[in-house]
C-alpha cells in the first residue's frame, strides 16, 4: 500500500464558519420531517430499473428536487459516476456562495448557489449555502428543502462503511463531500494522504476534535475520482 501526503485543497467548505455549518448539517427544522411525514404511502415511487444511467439519474432528480424521502441517494449519486458531464472537483464558477453570503449579500450568494445547483444538484457546499441563505431570508421551506438533500447525500455516505479501513471506507464521489463528512463527525483536517492499494485509490484525511484534541484517521474510496481524472488526462 503506497501513500503520498498532499496538500488539503482550499475547498469552501472549509471557509464556512463551523457554527453556521454544522447547524446546517445537523439541526433539520422540524417542519422538515412534519411534512415528509405527511406523505402519502401512495406517492413513494419505486425506484426506476431498466433505464439508461441518464434516464434513471434524471428521473431520480426530479423526485429530490419534490423531496421525495424514498429516493436512494446512494444510487443516485453512483449513477451520477456514469454520466458524461461527471466532474468530482469543484464547480466551474469561481466565486463561492460562502464568501459572499460572509460578506452579507445574500442575494448575490443565492444567485451563485442557484447557478452551482443548476451545474450539479447534488453539490453538498451549494445545497449548504443555499440553506443557510433561505434561513437568512425567512424561506422555511426552501431551507427544509436543502437540508433533506445535505442529509440524503451524507447517509448515504455514512451508510456505505465506517471510514476506519481502507476496506471500509466512506465511498465518495466528489472531494467536497470528504470535508463534509468530516464536519459531521465534528473533525477539523490536519492532513490528507492519497493511497493506491491493489486497484483501488483512498484519501486518508487525519482530523483532529477541536475539544478533546484527539486525533482519528478516516478512509474515502476515491475510485470514480480517479477515474475521472484519469479520462480527463488521457483526452
Amino acid at each position: 500500500m503506497r501513500s503520498q501526503a498532499l496538500q488539503i485543497p482550499k475547498l469552501s467548505l472549509r471557509l464556512m464558519p463551523p457554527a453556521l455549518l454544522f447547524a446546517v448539517l445537523l439541526a433539520p427544522p422540524a417542519m422538515m420531517y412534519a411534512a415528509q411525514d405527511r406523505q402519502p404511502a401512495a406517492q413513494k415511487a419505486p425506484q426506476e430499473k431498466g433505464s439508461s444511467a441518464q434516464q434513471e439519474f434524471q428521473a431520480l432528480l426530479e423526485r429530490v428536487k419534490k423531496s421525495d424521502l424514498t429516493v436512494d441517494f446512494g444510487r443516485m449519486r453512483q449513477l451520477q459516476t456514469q454520466l458524461d458531464d461527471y466532474d468530482p472537483y469543484a464547480s466551474k464558477i469561481e466565486e463561492h456562495p460562502f464568501e459572499v453570503l460572509a460578506k452579507g449579500d445574500l442575494q448575490k450568494a443565492k444567485t451563485l448557489a442557484e447557478a452551482i445547483l443548476a451545474e450539479n444538484y447534488l453539490n453538498l457546499e451549494a445545497h449548504i449555502a443555499a440553506a443557510a441563505i433561505a434561513e437568512k431570508n425567512g424561506d422555511a421551506a426552501g431551507a427544509a428543502h436543502h437540508r433533506y438533500v445535505v442529509k440524503g447525500v451524507l447517509d448515504s455516505i455514512l451508510g456505505s462503511g465506517d471510514g476506519k479501513t481502507p476496506q471500509t471506507a466512506f465511498q465518495v464521489i466528489a472531494l467536497s463531500e470528504e470535508y463534509a463528512v468530516m464536519r459531521r463527525l465534528g473533525l477539523r483536517v490536519a492532513e490528507q494522504s492519497l493511497i493506491h492499494a491493489g486497484e483501488h485509490s483512498y484519501d486518508l484525511l487525519k482530523g483532529v476534535d477541536p475539544q478533546s484534541q484527539t486525533q482519528r484517521e478516516v478512509f474515502f474510496n476515491i475510485d470514480p475520482i480517479m477515474k475521472a481524472l484519469d479520462k480527463e488526462l488521457s483526452h
